[in-house]
């Protein structure tokens, strides 16, 4: 099938993207074909939740106990992951991960990238994501 695919709710989805990748499928390039906007932009979002539930859980970071300081060390780092993985939108980022204003996202991903030490902990991150 090439258009519609997607119709059903969120598990199934995830079953038939299962499925798929048992059979050796690729994905995340036409994860978004042939959706309309509003259908798109949920599953953009369900898709950037997922890579940043598997970030956080590959740098043994609990999503539901984030420090409250919008620059942590650990929203810095999953910002930066995503950044660099996803096309996530700074506003969504900044709201899901508590950064402040929009831009706050780009910035600190930035700023933390500068040390090649948490570059070089993004990068890992970033290659055992599926």
């Amino acid at each position: 099938m090439s258009r519609g695919w997607c119709i059903g709710g969120r598990e199934f989805k995830e079953h038939v993207r299962q499925e798929a990748r048992e059979r050796g499928a690729e994905l995340d390039r036409r994860r978004f074909e042939g959706l309309k906007m509003e259908a798109l932009r949920v599953e953009r979002e369900a898709y950037w939740e997922e890579t940043l539930q598997q970030a956080a859980t590959m740098a043994k970071i609990d999503l539901d106990d984030l420090p409250q300081a919008k620059s942590a060390v650990e929203k810095c780092l999953l910002a930066s992951v995503m950044k660099h993985r996803t096309s996530v939108t700074n506003g969504w980022l900044t709201k899901r991960l508590g950064m402040g204003q929009a831009a706050s996202a780009s910035q600190f991903s930035r700023r933390w990238m500068l040390e090649e030490r948490r570059a070089k902990e993004v990068y890992r991150i970033i290659e055992k994501l599926r």
